[in-house]
């Protein structure tokens, strides 16, 4: 998959010739690869963008909500009802296949290091139409994340406690020695648990990260997105201790699929933090996520490829045939 994304033109971080590799939360060792230090999901982002721009076979219809999945008279998914988001207008599109990727419920929360759309609306589409929901209380938090000056969430990686970085409370201990063996890099799980109980046991809304003694040359050169970030808001991360609190990041539960992506309900799947695949358990290792999205978007592309020669068209519920809305109508 990493070799297929380089193909593609995803530029990873590279020493000596050979991919860079990262120590991550619940990781015993580097194996985790970035893209611009901590821009791995943009890099990675850009490159597929830019494929299917480049693909003359594929529609992109921008500025279009998709706000309820059509089922037919057997329960099957047959399309998905739009709103165009500039002009109010709504529409319908039919399709033999359709294919949720909408994120997780990372806004149902006060804070969280999820985007705005993550309101876990695909999720809550898939329950209407029919689809098996699964394991929606696993939702991981992540120990690190910086209020900035403007109110936003934003997440600091454990990339930073990779390279060495801790955890201190009020008083300057670090707290995380003897609660796990790998410290600061324990399972996000492990590691919140005992952000919580400092922060009440001292009364304080937040903990602090410290990556003072790590080379200004490193944080600069892995971390640039950070520095740049934290340098907005006023603060130092070469000199000072920096606020930070546990946030609501990646729900582990979601849509339930098979290995091929396929939900409960005929002709649609689910693909990425939307769908709960089971392959992260109740807790998922950091940095797994973007592998999980690639990885079961090729499986559901195969899946599709194989079954699509076979799939009859359908119409909604509602529809009789010779009236039903045509494909953007």
């Amino acid at each position: 998959m990493i070799r297929e994304l380089m193909e593609m033109g995803t530029t990873f971080d590279m020493k000596q010739g050979k991919l860079s590799l990262a120590t991550e939360g619940g990781h015993s060792r580097a194996r985790v690869v970035h893209a611009g230090g901590d821009a791995t999901g943009a890099e990675v982002e850009r490159s597929l963008v830019r494929s299917v721009r480049k693909n003359q076979r594929v529609t992109v219809h921008e500025r279009t909500l998709v706000v309820d999945i059509l089922t037919d008279r057997d329960g099957s998914c047959c399309g998905v009802a739009t709103m165009d988001t500039s002009t109010g207008e709504l529409r319908i599109y039919l399709a033999k296949v359709v294919v949720l990727a909408t994120g997780g419920v990372g806004q149902m929360y006060q804070f969280t290091s999820n985007p705005s759309v993550c309101t876990g609306d695909g999720i809550a589409m898939a329950y209407r139409a029919g689809a098996i929901i699964s394991d929606m209380e696993f939702v991981q938090f992540h120990p690190t994340v910086f209020q900035t000056k403007r109110g936003e969430s934003f997440l600091i990686t454990e990339a930073v406690r990779g390279e060495g970085a801790f955890l201190r409370d009020k008083k300057g201990d670090r707290f995380m020695l003897g609660k796990h063996p790998l410290a600061e890099l324990g399972p996000r799980d492990v590691v919140v648990r005992e952000i919580v109980e400092v922060m009440e046991r001292d009364g304080t809304d937040h903990i602090y990260l410290d990556a003072r003694h790590i080379a200004r040359n490193v944080l600069e050169e892995r971390f640039p997105t950070i520095v740049a970030t934290l340098q907005e808001s006023g603060v130092d991360f070469f000199t000072e201790l920096i606020q930070v609190s546990p946030a609501a990041h990646y729900l582990i539960g979601g849509v339930k699929t098979n290995l091929d992506g396929e939900t409960s309900v005929s002709g649609l799947y689910a693909c990425g933090e939307t769908a709960c695949t089971g392959v992260h358990g109740a807790n998922r290792l950091a940095s797994n996520s973007l592998l999980e999205g690639l990885v079961f978007a090729r499986r559901i592309a195969q899946s599709i490829k194989d079954s699509l020669s076979r799939l009859k068209p359908k119409m909604p519920q509602g529809s009789s045939e010779g009236s039903s809305p045509s494909p953007g109508d």
